[in-house]
């Protein structure tokens, strides 16, 4: 990782990492924490212990939140604190039954911003608290629906924590381990993202790590196993 000017004015600087290395920072986050609390590291992460990974990393997770004053398409919510650890706040209705999916691609998203970003926010002055009365804006990222997987590279923070929502669900070593056993003559990269053999592909990845097919699909076209050359950038 290296920090570069952040062209968005929102701060004076923001960082600039390899997907390479956000899949390394993403993997060993899940796999250590799996690893200590139940002696191996094993997927699909259960929905409880994604919430309790959180938890190491926030200050405080609120599953059932009103999020509704910052946009009806709002998901999630992070909380940068300049003094510790941020706070995260799910929206109330992805705790509705068949929204589970939903449910963990916000969790990781929002978990993301944890890993990368509250750091960035350290030096922020004022009192950063999220009521009724008052939210700090310059402090809150508000994470909408169409963003929590494939947002466009301007948003660079959105596009670094949906990045990494990918990759605590579905690893990058665990993936590539989960195709090579299913299709062992494929040839990474060797298909392009259509046909039967890809859509076989995306039912594996869906089905072993507990997502839905859109996340499954991102994630294999953002790990290069298929050919997309729009969605493939090696730099972010």
């Amino acid at each position: 990782m290296r920090m570069i000017l952040d062209v968005t004015r929102r701060l004076p600087e923001r960082p600039h990492y390899t997907q390479e290395e956000l899949d390394e920072i993403s993997e060993y986050a899940v796999t250590s924490y799996l690893t200590e609390k139940h002696g191996n590291a094993l997927f699909p992460i259960c929905t409880d212990d994604l919430a309790s990974l959180i938890e190491v990393h926030a200050e405080d997770l609120d599953l059932y939140a009103d999020l509704s004053q910052l946009g009806s398409d709002v998901e999630g919510v992070t909380l940068f604190n300049p003094d510790g650890k941020p706070s995260i706040r799910i929206a109330a209705r992805l705790s509705e039954a068949k929204r589970e999916n939903r449910l963990r691609t916000t969790l990781a998203h929002e978990l993301g911003h944890a890993l990368l970003h509250n750091i960035l926010f350290e030096r922020c002055t004022g009192p950063g608290l999220f009521d009724d009365e008052e939210v700090q804006t310059d402090r809150v990222q508000a994470c909408r629906e169409g963003n929590m997987l494939n947002a466009g590279q301007s948003d660079w923070m959105e596009w670094q924590a949906g990045y990494v929502s990918g990759a605590i669900l579905m690893p990058a070593t665990q993936v590539r381990l989960v195709i090579a056993h299913r299709f062992p003559n494929y040839i990474r990269g060797g298909l392009a993202a259509c046909g039967d053999l890809f859509e076989a592909m995306v039912g594996e990845v869906q089905s072993a790590f507990q997502v839905s097919s859109e996340a499954a699909r991102i994630r294999l076209l953002k790990l290069q196993v298929v050919r997309d050359a729009g969605l493939t950038s090696t730099l972010f």
